[in-house]
């Protein structure tokens, strides 16, 4: 009985460990995000039962929506190389002098920024630009 146990909680060791790391999840994409990559996805893909795939619509211009895609993320460098997140303010502020290399700036920070402006500011597809989110009353 004693060892039945043990090997049992020895196994469960082993799988416990085996898969903790694998459902962790680090900083990736935003529920928003997911949403609505789920959603253009779904726009442009059909399933075919009959392959068990996924296949494109037909007359669907991938390269426009990935077009779109890049522009907006030129524009949100764009933004960062222009601004600052400042802590103290807990606002955007211009930088002073010459705009800031985007590809320069540290991993860390660029993420930290990535994110604030994320959580500051939301593309409007139809007029193809950032747009600042109205702050919440405090």
């Amino acid at each position: 009985m004693k060892k039945i146990s043990i090997a049992c909680l020895a196994l469960s060791s082993l799988l416990i460990s085996l898969t903790g790391p694998a459902q962790a999840q680090g900083p990736g994409l935003t529920r928003q995000q997911v949403i609505t990559e789920t959603e253009l996805f779904l726009a442009v893909h059909d399933w075919d039962p009959l392959n068990s795939v996924w296949t494109e619509k037909p007359g669907f211009d991938l390269p426009k929506v990935l077009a779109l895609r890049e522009a907006a993320s030129a524009l949100r460098e764009q933004f960062l190389a222009l601004n600052t997140w400042n802590d103290s303010l807990g606002t955007w502020a211009p930088v002073q002098g010459a705009p800031r290399l985007v590809n320069q700036i540290i991993s860390a920070q660029m993420q930290m920024e990535t994110d604030r402006f994320m959580l500051t500011h939301r593309f409007e597809e139809g007029s193809s630009k950032w747009v600042s989110r109205s702050r919440p009353a405090a």
